[in-house]
């Protein structure tokens, strides 16, 4: 049974977009027609850049203003608090996977077992890329601060409604908890292989693939009566 991509997305997710809600606060450079926003687009990239590589602790407004060689009057000019920056970084990167879901989603003959797989692959895949340090840091910062958790719940809300939904529409005979509990299971098998894979640590023996004896698992579960 197919879906269009938009009721695969979640009406939740639609709906937060219509609002205003999940939608960046600084567009992406071919968006960005003022100069105004391309420095603030400059300013949250390196951000980003900077707190994925050197955490919290190191993650300054002067650094990142050090980082693009300008003063941090000007920097400050686009964004008064640390506090800020961050909400935008969170917002950015949560918006980033939802776009890349929405575009693995668009393939208009896959099933919804092919684009649950598809995700499934890209977010492990993912877990390779020089920026997923950036999440550990958060989740590091979530422990302590209270608005750090609340973002975090955030992005873990929206991968999961993708993944009750495409589980919904694979066994639309399953009760709602049953496809939470599964959701769940496999958004922390992914985010358990950060510490084995993230950033391209290991890339031997079972590391090499984990997402196909994911893939399995997620299988058999979907395969149970």
């Amino acid at each position: 049974m197919n879906k269009n991509k938009k009721s695969l997305i979640g009406p939740e997710i639609e709906a937060l977009k219509q609002d205003g809600k999940w939608q960046r606060s600084v567009p992406k450079p071919d968006a960005a027609a003022r100069a105004g926003q391309r420095k603030r687009r400059l300013i949250l990239d390196q951000a980003i850049r900077r707190f994925s590589k050197q955490g919290h602790a190191a993650f300054t407004l002067r650094g990142v203003a050090c980082d693009l060689g300008i003063s941090l009057g000007n920097l400050t000019y686009h964004y008064a608090s640390k506090a800020k920056l961050m909400e935008d970084m969170v917002e950015d990167r949560m918006i980033d996977y939802l776009e890349d879901f929405e575009n693995l989603l668009d393939a208009p003959d896959s099933t919804s077992r092919e684009n649950l797989e598809h995700i499934i692959r890209y977010l492990v895949q993912d877990l390779r890329s020089e920026e997923i340090g950036f999440f550990p840091q958060i989740w590091a910062l979530a422990m302590l601060d209270d608005a750090a958790a609340k973002q975090m719940d955030l992005i873990y809300q929206m991968q999961r409604i993708v993944f009750q939904n495409l589980i919904t529409d694979i066994r639309p005979d399953w009760a709602p908890e049953r496809c939470v509990a599964l959701a769940l299971h496999i958004q922390a098998s992914i985010e358990g292989l950060t510490l084995f894979i993230g950033q391209n640590r290991r890339s031997d023996g079972p590391f090499a693939a984990p997402e196909a004896m994911l893939l399995h698992q997620v299988s058999l579960a979907l395969d149970e009566s």
